[in-house]
């Protein structure tokens, strides 16, 4: 009965824990093309289609970022800096959003400059999101693609029990054990 007692007394504490979070992890294919300059002194534009494949891991429920944790470039691709970082902002503010490249200030915007690049996503795990890629080249031109889209999909994985979930196991192991525990007496009386 005492073993009873501190398992429920176990379980009721871990079930006041608060949960965490599971971090997600999600692929996004990118690919942009038909660029056109938005501002330089003129030249070429990107060769096009520029393809980039990330696999980035972050908690959709909290804001994240600038960081580069996370965050994992899948492709060679011919931009510069193409590891950047990343940040995001989940649906508190008007409407999630999620920023790649290089030179990442938060969510919505990347520093311009020579040899940079940044992609936006606004709703990014919606299935419909907006996106705008742009490229500054070396002489500084900044390019944006006409088109532009991204497919993100989450990468199902199994994730280890809460807290609170181990607690309910182990309330359910204990009391098989009692019942079986306390069964033994009664047949041993008899």
């Amino acid at each position: 009965m005492k073993l009873l007692k501190m398992a429920l007394a176990a379980a009721s504490i871990a079930a006041a824990l608060p949960g965490v979070a599971a971090a997600t992890t999600y692929t996004i294919d990118v690919t942009a093309s038909d660029f056109f300059r938005l501002s330089g002194p003129g030249g070429s534009a990107p060769a096009g289609p520029v393809t980039v494949d990330y696999t980035l891991t972050l908690d959709p429920t909290v804001a994240s970022g600038p960081t580069k944790t996370g965050l994992v470039v899948d492709s060679s691709v011919n931009l510069p800096d193409a590891t950047g970082g990343f940040a995001y902002t989940p649906s508190s503010s008007p409407i999630p959003s999620l920023t790649i490249g290089t030179n990442v200030f938060n969510a919505s915007e990347a520093a311009d400059g020579a040899n940079t690049y940044s992609v936006y996503i606004a709703d990014p795990f919606s299935g419909v999101a907006f996106v705008s890629f742009e490229e500054t080249d070396a002489k500084g031109n900044l390019w944006e693609a006409e088109d532009a889209n991204a497919v993100v999909t989450a990468v199902v994985s199994s994730a280890a029990p809460e807290p609170a979930a181990w607690a309910m196991m182990l309330v359910g192991v204990f009391g098989v054990g009692s019942v079986l525990r306390s069964r033994r007496k009664v047949f041993a009386a008899a």
